[in-house]
């Protein structure tokens, strides 16, 4: 009894018990510092929280995910496993919490199911397309349609346009029909960890459109039905400092 008392107050002190790190994981055609724009870090910033690059031992940190977000979704969640992989090694104590946004949030899922990770507890999920996108069909026939023409004239749009006219591949995934990748994603096992669902709910622009509310909620997947605590928040997609307080929130 005694060598366990020692044991537990050796790791109370150490902090270890109550270390934790979480892998912020951008959407499409955005990057890393979306999560500092949004105002997303400065919360978790003023609650304690720090970059894991610059404070790899703080109790609680954080870490900024790079995605070559126009590939197919194995391809973006082998380039998050590997970026986990160095995660882990840094910190091999310390339980993960995945957080993604948008489409980070499906890639996050599709680590999980593809590449098991006992040291993952909780998948945060933010207005994210679990259960497709709407527009995925659309994007996909008219790029398929114009062929190399529109990968060239999609060289010369701005922003979000030129991404989605050169990801014919993942818009294909994403579609709302049987025999996609996303498809086959929402009818595998999941793992028994923690899954919460932060759903915009607010129709005021057209990225809004694109991912309505019904598609955010991991709990209206079959195979997650019930394990999922959902949070609506009155937003529109982008992401925003209560994101991060519902994230802190939650137990």
């Amino acid at each position: 009894m005694k060598k366990w008392c020692c044991l537990l107050a050796g790791l109370l002190l150490s902090g270890s018990l109550w270390a934790q790190q979480m892998v912020l994981i951008h959407g499409f055609s955005t990057g890393p510092a979306t999560w500092f724009a949004s105002g997303f870090v400065p919360v978790l910033e003023q609650q304690g929280w720090r970059n894991g690059v610059q404070f790899p031992t703080a109790e609680k940190t954080y870490w900024l995910a790079q995605l070559p977000y126009r590939a197919p979704l194995a391809v973006q969640a082998e380039a998050l496993r590997a970026q986990l992989q160095r995660i882990e090694a840094a910190r091999p104590d310390t339980p993960v919490w995945l957080v993604g946004h948008s489409l980070g949030g499906v890639v996050a899922r599709m680590l999980l199911v593809t590449r098991p990770d006992a040291r993952i507890e909780r998948l945060v999920s933010i207005a994210s397309p679990q259960a497709g996108l709407p527009l995925a069909e659309p994007v996909a026939t008219m790029n398929r349609g114009m062929g190399p023409v529109g990968d060239w004239m999609a060289t010369f749009m701005p922003g979000p346009l030129a991404d989605l006219g050169l990801s014919d591949a993942l818009m294909q995934e994403l579609a709302l029909r049987p025999g996609t990748a996303l498809d086959w994603l929402n009818r595998q096992p999941h793992p028994p960890i923690r899954y919460l669902s932060i759903v915009h709910t607010v129709e005021d622009g057209p990225w809004m459109r694109l991912v309505p509310p019904a598609s955010q909620d991991l709990n209206t997947l079959v195979v997650l039905h019930g394990r999922v605590r959902t949070v609506a928040l009155p937003l529109s997609h982008g992401l925003a400092p209560p994101d991060a307080w519902a994230l802190l929130r939650q137990p």
